[in-house]
């Protein structure tokens, strides 16, 4: 598995995590998971595992940043994806010349 998708794949479990333990912490009225955080690992390729668990968790649903964050997340995930496809893709092409 390429470097780049081990890395998509961590910081993804990393944000859902952090998200499910900032719910619980919520409900018992703890010490929170700074908003920072969440949203940094959002943008920094957490996307789709923060937005999948705002609405999984109902968390953060009310707060507009943490959607245009994670949905900006998600657009840059897709755009790695698809770079690096083009790229494995002409890789490729070039090993069978």
């Amino acid at each position: 598995m390429p470097w780049g998708n081990l890395y998509l794949l961590f910081i993804n479990l990393i944000l859902f995590t952090l998200m499910w333990v900032d719910k619980r912490r919520a409900q018992r009225q703890e010490y929170r998971i700074p908003e920072r955080i969440l949203l940094t690992l959002g943008i920094l390729g957490g996307g789709p595992a923060g937005w999948l668990a705002m609405v999984l968790f109902h968390h953060k649903t009310r707060k507009i940043i943490f959607h245009i964050i994670y949905w900006i997340g998600i657009g840059l995930v897709m755009l790695f994806l698809w770079k690096s496809s083009i790229i494995t893709e002409s890789l490729l092409e070039g090993m069978m010349r």
